[in-house]
């Protein structure tokens, strides 16, 4: 199979010249026939999301729509749109809450998912429409959208800075045509912006990743509703921090079958490829679309906020064995650990008038 992509991509540099790595990227995830999401790829053995991670991620999740419908002053109907939405789990979750809930039945849940194997998967979950992307939405007066861990997976370029310029790392096809290595060429005017405006913390050679189709997302999420709350869950930072000599490489990396790698090229199609994300993009994006950003929590201040710490104590009072309960204990601390998924950031966007009640924790 990664023969295969590997042929294709050969053959269309031979044709066309080195490629950006947003095009090679979004091949070797989302290629019809050979693209890692789209069924070839092993996503939940190959890493983890704070969704496998424990069920209590999307029961915690179901308090924030519910607080979201308040929000929105109790309409009669209102939209949950999920981003990646996998085979379900979080979905799973909030539709089992929803059933026993006044909200449930004002909502309408919608799972946003490119591959056809977790598409059919998470069909099976009664209540759950299903699109294979943003611009199937139908249109919803109020609306929520949760996008967890989607925007790292958007493919992005890889600039590399020289001194007051910055080149584009393209893919292309080693001396020998056995293997594709990274080409530098002048990076073009949409790419040099991000980097000028965000990268001043780089060091000369470093590099960093830019997400070319972000606006093409805010514009699609923009028209879904007039009244919209959205919650991006990933892991990043400001442009600071995840640009600067802390990633004098940038943030990329491959998670595969031989684990995590830095070799973005290797196997295509058969390792997921992600980057940090610059949540001030986010923000800039976002606003020229109409959508303000209100905060940036962490993830384990957000859990908190939706009343995780009460998951234990009830579990004790409901007398399950030890052993479960210190299976739960180390799930739930590994989603609330600053060093690991406790660490991802939460930010707070909106558009529209109902949306006052939002967080607007600093």
């Amino acid at each position: 199979m990664a023969n295969e992509l590997l042929g294709s991509f050969k053959r269309r540099i031979l044709n066309q010249g080195p490629v950006r790595f947003s095009a090679f990227m979004s091949t070797a995830l989302y290629d019809q026939h050979f693209g890692y999401y789209m069924g070839i790829g092993n996503p939940y053995i190959h890493y983890g999301t704070s969704a496998s991670m424990h069920p209590v991620f999307g029961g915690m999740l179901s308090n924030h729509v519910q607080k979201t419908w308040v929000s929105f002053g109790q309409p009669d109907e209102f939209a949950v749109v999920e981003l990646g939405c996998g085979e379900g789990r979080i979905a799973k979750s909030i539709l089992a809450v929803a059933d026993e809930s006044n909200w449930g039945q004002a909502m309408d849940y919608i799972g946003v998912e490119i591959g056809p194997g977790r598409r059919s998967r998470a069909n099976k979950l009664r209540g759950l429409k299903l699109v294979s992307n943003v611009e199937e939405i139908q249109y919803h007066e109020y609306c929520l959208i949760i996008a967890n861990e989607y925007f790292d997976s958007l493919p992005f370029d890889v600039l590399q800075r020289h001194g007051s310029k910055w080149l584009e790392m393209r893919v292309g096809i080693s001396a020998d045509g056995n293997d594709l290595e990274w080409v530098p060429l002048p990076a073009e005017n949409d790419a040099v912006q991000y980097a000028t405006k965000y990268g001043s913390n780089v060091p000369d050679g470093g590099q960093l990743e830019y997400r070319p189709d972000l606006a093409h997302q805010y514009r699609c999420i923009s028209d879904i509703s007039s009244v919209l709350a959205m919650t991006v869950i990933d892991y990043g930072g400001n442009s600071s921090e995840i640009h600067s000599g802390r990633f004098p490489k940038g943030t990329a990396l491959a998670y595969g079958e031989t684990g995590i790698s830095e070799n973005l090229l290797e196997r295509p199609g058969l390792q997921d490829l992600t980057a940090h994300v610059n949540f001030d993009h986010l923000a800039e994006v976002g606003k020229r679309y109409g959508i303000e950003s209100t905060a940036i929590i962490s993830q384990a201040q957000f859990m908190t906020d939706l009343g995780i710490g009460d998951y234990l104590p009830y579990l004790y009072q409901h007398g399950i064995s030890s052993d479960r309960y210190v299976h739960e204990r180390e799930s739930i601390a590994q989603l609330l650990d600053p060093l690991e998924m406790g660490r991802f950031k939460v930010m707070f966007q909106h558009s529209g008038v109902g949306n006052k009640e939002i967080p607007e924790r600093t």
